[in-house]
């Protein structure tokens, strides 16, 4: 049996990607093994950026270096690596951090779009 495999990812929100994907599929004449799975991209360099600068925060009101502060972040959050997150698991895992500095350390991070960034962090995995 011969297999031919192909790995292609689809928006579905946009109504082209999908309307193509339909007629793929109605052009098939034989057996075919078709598995969907969420696609997740990983973080992006902004979310990388903005990571660190709520470290920074951290860092600077606590005495901590960032190194120690991300440390104890992903001990919190039991967060293995930042790298292998999708971007929606790190914004929910920003925020989480973001709440935890404003109930138990009374410090509020701002959000991203308040900040001018400077990427002179340094980063930890």
């Amino acid at each position: 049996m011969n297999v031919e495999k192909n790995d292609f990812i689809i928006d579905f929100s946009d109504p082209e990607q999908k309307q193509n994907y339909i007629n793929f599929i109605n052009s098939l004449e034989s057996q075919y093994k078709i598995q969907h799975e969420r696609f997740n991209k990983y973080i992006t360099t902004e979310q990388r950026n903005y990571y660190w600068v709520c470290i920074k925060y951290l860092s600077d009101h606590t005495g901590h270096s960032q190194r120690e502060c991300h440390l104890i972040m992903k001990w919190m959050f039991n967060i293995d690596s930042i790298v292998t997150k999708s971007t929606h698991e790190m914004t929910l895992y920003i925020e989480s951090i973001k709440l935890f500095a404003l109930e138990e350390l009374n410090i509020r991070i701002p959000n991203s779009n308040e900040i001018i960034y400077n990427t002179n962090f340094i980063n930890y995995d």
